[in-house]
């Protein structure tokens, strides 16, 4: 694809910007097909047209729909020929001119297994491969499908929303100021390294990779970083040791997001441009049943449930002797507690079914601490199973942060910048958290009898906040907030 191709279908859609949203369909289902991702600079394109996109001030929410949309038929399409093709992938023309990267795509579905659905989004060049290997090794079509349309959710904001923040940047009348762009600029190169590190080298941050050997290896000619490195290694009997890298790279990721999303809120006009459309897409949505079915979920994210299982935590914690993976929780609620006191102060603003006004951005303290009860509680989990399936309690954890998030939107409770900003504060503690623990981690902490018992205590509190939340003001609020 020649720099003048683009030149004119850039320039055609700036001319016809109704055609914005399809032309992101079409791109992300080009990327996703079999040899056609390969051969079409996808990402390029799909960048300068989300620029167009946010410049036009197209709709958000239609980019992300299009997008997943094209992303999901794509893949489908390519699993079904990977299923047509079974056994003759090597040999069929033209596939059979790349037999690095079909090798390549399928030793990581062998390795992962359903798993390198969600990594092949994010891994190049084999990204669009993936999906037509799955289907070429049998992989169930109900299981695919689950791994499609999640990891197509996971990656429509991840390519769309950088274009169209830069093209809404770009549109504002309102300008960055330049004392910004260092802050900027560090938060852009934090998430690029996070992104390579977590994606692009196919979840090479567990201690069996080849890219972790590499940065210990690097490290271990520096005598400082080689003690460093040490130091926050866990030693657990035996085990060989395993550096934090992971929870590293999700605090340096949590904090770059939030800042970078906290400047683009007081300098831009993207997230009010994201808040409004929610709000009212969201207000058009609501029914009665759907109020009355959701109300009950948003009030999970009750301040009193969420401080009722951290002390349960820590009871148990304590009561089993594991003091280190007491205090470390207790700590994060500190911390957390301390960020949003100061940005509650320094960036308040109010909920949109309280005023139609646009407050600005601040964390939102349920979401916050939601992520941050659920992302401790998955990293501890996680931490007692074997590193190839800890991503399956990572999964089933974020289900009900997702759910309860999205019943605090339909309900018109918060604001997308507030929990969006919700989300990357609790994930940076969780990281921070779990990277200090490290250091202390050197026994495991296995579910036993209290931890059940601590967890049935919980459901029954749950239970009665429940039944009590559906029986109150639930178009208002007024029980859990």
């Amino acid at each position: 694809m020649s720099p003048d191709w683009l030149q004119q279908l850039t320039g055609w859609l700036a001319a016809n910007p109704g055609w914005l949203a399809i032309a992101v369909f079409a791109i992300a289902l080009m990327e996703s097909l079999a040899l056609v991702g390969i051969l079409v600079p996808g990402v390029a394109v799909l960048f300068a047209v989300t620029v167009l996109a946010g410049k036009a001030g197209t709709p958000i929410a239609e980019l992300l729909i299009w997008g997943a949309a094209g992303a999901i038929i794509g893949d489908v399409l390519s699993f079904w020929l990977g299923r047509r093709l079974k056994g003759r992938l090597h040999r069929f023309w033209p596939f059979g001119h790349f037999p690095a990267l079909i090798r390549k795509a399928e030793s990581l579905f062998v390795r992962h297994g359903g798993i390198s659905v969600v990594i092949g989004r994010f891994v190049g060049p084999v990204r669009p491969l993936l999906p037509m290997v799955a289907g070429a090794f049998n992989m169930p079509t109900r299981h695919f499908l689950l791994f499609n349309i999640g990891s197509a959710i996971l990656w429509a904001p991840v390519y769309i929303l950088p274009g169209y923040a830069v093209g809404n940047t770009l549109a504002s009348p309102v300008s960055i100021p330049r004392e910004l762009y260092p802050l900027i600029g560090i938060s852009i190169a934090a998430l690029g390294i996070s992104y390579i590190l977590f994606f692009r080298i196919q979840l090479g941050l567990r201690h069996q990779s080849r890219t972790y050997a590499w940065i210990q290896q690097q490290l271990s000619w520096h005598p400082g970083a080689e003690r460093l490195w040490q130091r926050f290694s866990s030693d657990r009997p035996g085990r060989r040791k395993e550096f934090p890298l992971a929870s590293i790279s999700l605090t340096a990721a949590g904090v770059a997001g939030l800042l970078l999303w906290l400047v683009l809120t007081h300098t831009t006009g993207l997230p009010l441009t994201a808040d409004v459309y929610f709000t009212r897409l969201f207000a058009a949505l609501q029914h009665p049943l759907g109020m009355q079915l959701t109300g009950p979920v948003a009030a999970l994210a009750d301040l009193q449930l969420l401080i009722l299982a951290s002390v349960l935590v820590i009871a148990v914690l304590v009561v089993r002797g594991h003091y280190s993976a007491a205090l470390h929780w207790l700590a994060g609620c500190g911390l957390t507690s301390a960020a949003l006191y100061y940005l509650n102060h320094q960036f308040a603003g109010e909920a949109p079914n309280l005023t139609p006004d646009h407050g600005t951005s601040v964390p939102d303290t349920s979401v916050t601490l939601l992520t941050l009860t659920l992302g401790l509680l998955a990293a501890f989990i996680a931490r007692e199973q074997a590193p190839a399936k800890r991503w399956r309690t990572y999964t089933l954890l974020s289900i009900p942060l997702l759910f309860i998030s999205l019943s605090l939107l339909y309900l018109g409770h918060v604001w997308f910048t507030d929990v969006a900003a919700g989300l990357m504060l609790g994930l940076s503690v969780c990281g921070v958290v779990r990277t200090s623990f490290s250091r202390h981690d050197h026994e495991p902490i296995p579910a036993e009898l209290l931890s059940r018992l601590a967890l049935t205590v919980w459901l029954l509190a749950a239970v009665v906040w429940i039944v009590r939340a559906w029986q109150g003001d639930i178009a208002t609020g007024t029980f859990w907030r």
